[in-house]
């Protein structure tokens, strides 16, 4: 505390060292809080940027979760659907046909069921998808009288993520739009088939229904709209998890040959 310098010498060298405070010594505390400040508002911005990623993609499986609600409300939760399958399945007790009814009870708390549990997530597994559609479509038979078959080819399912109710979606719309309007006409078919390959997954649903022309005359505003809210589904998806999933229409020229439904996933 005396001495500011330091000397050292040799046979044939010198070394001297000086040293004093510096200029900005009385301003350490002031320095110091202002870098733990500088680092506080670093890690603060990080947090906040976290928390606004977080926050996007909470909003956004929000939105595709309430986007799935509404294209469910004139399906399986809807109160008319409910009704008819539980009138349907009260006629089967009627003619004492108790275990069918009882099958049929049991797909029908199957289907409700699996709804209430899949309802916090945007997502389920393919193998899941496939086995609540052959529910609904049991259901949906007996609904009709028996009059339509289905077919599911589902020997190689992947183990891969969809958008939740995708499968059903496009089961329902041939049901309702294709298949119910020729009742009485002919018998209707609705086959659906899983093709996999290393890149992507193709889910194809064929019926023989009246076709696009004329289901899009008959339901264009139901129809849209429903292909409205599965588009933005789509997209909100895609966003939040970077899997892209898109599906195409296809009708040949007879009308009354039906629709195809082309899904297809692609594996990231």
């Amino acid at each position: 505390n005396k001495s500011h310098f330091i000397a050292i010498s040799t046979a044939d060298k010198y070394f001297e060292a000086k040293y004093s405070l510096s200029n900005y010594y009385k301003y350490r505390y002031i320095i110091q809080i202002t870098l733990a400040f500088i680092v506080f508002l670093f890690f603060y911005a990080i947090g906040l940027l976290y928390y606004s990623q977080l926050k996007k993609r909470y909003d956004s499986e929000k939105s595709i979760a309430d986007l799935q609600l509404k294209a469910l409300e004139g399906n399986q939760l809807n109160p008319h659907f409910s009704l008819n399958i539980i009138n349907s399945i009260g006629a089967l007790y009627e003619k004492s046909d108790i275990a069918n009814a009882q099958y049929y009870f049991g797909k029908y708390t199957k289907l409700l069921r699996q709804s209430l549990i899949w309802s916090g997530q945007i997502s389920n597994s393919l193998a899941n998808e496939i086995d609540f559609v052959k529910s609904y479509l049991e259901l949906e038979k007996l609904r009709l009288n028996g009059n339509f078959e289905f077919y599911i080819d589902d020997t190689a399912i992947p183990d891969i993520q969809i958008p939740k109710f995708l499968i059903h979606t496009f089961a329902e719309n041939a049901i309702k739009h294709g298949i119910s309007p020729i009742i009485g006409i002919r018998n209707g078919v609705l086959k659906v088939r899983v093709i996999d390959s290393p890149t992507i997954c193709q889910i194809v649903i064929t019926d023989n229904g009246v076709g696009i022309q004329n289901s899009q005359e008959t339901s264009a505003q139901s129809t849209g709209k429903g292909f409205l809210i599965l588009d933005e589904i789509l997209m909100l998806y895609k966003k939040i998890t970077d899997n892209e999933v898109t599906y195409q229409l296809k009708s040949s020229d007879n009308a009354a040959a039906g629709t195809q439904v082309e899904i297809t996933i692609y594996k990231n």
